[in-house]
């Protein structure tokens, strides 16, 4: 199996793994495992739409107006950015999951 088919097999595993998180266990498990893997893998929008799914299913809105909502889902697409740019500046020779 070359390095391509394997990067992209634990791609999907993490995946099913999400879809597993978001209705099996509570926001605070898989908020770090959401984290681990934006910082891990590169261009990891799956975890950004799993936060996003996150935040909407444990949202309850109510009369007063908040600012709640998206918090997970705002939260995952700045770690997002914000690894992409600090992969941009590092040169990380020889991991190459994270390239």
């Amino acid at each position: 199996m070359s390095f391509f088919a394997k990067k992209n097999t634990i791609r999907i595993l993490f995946d099913i793994i999400f879809f597993l998180f978001i209705f099996l266990l509570p926001w605070y498990v898989a908020a770090p495992v959401i984290a681990f893997s934006i910082i891990f893998f590169n261009n990891f929008w799956e975890g950004v739409f799993a936060a996003l799914a996150i935040d909407s299913f444990y949202y309850m809105p109510s009369n007063s107006p908040d600012l709640r909502f998206g918090i997970f889902f705002f939260s995952a697409v700045l770690l997002l950015l914000l690894v992409k740019l600090a992969k941009s500046k590092i040169r990380l020779g020889g991991l190459g999951v994270l390239n």
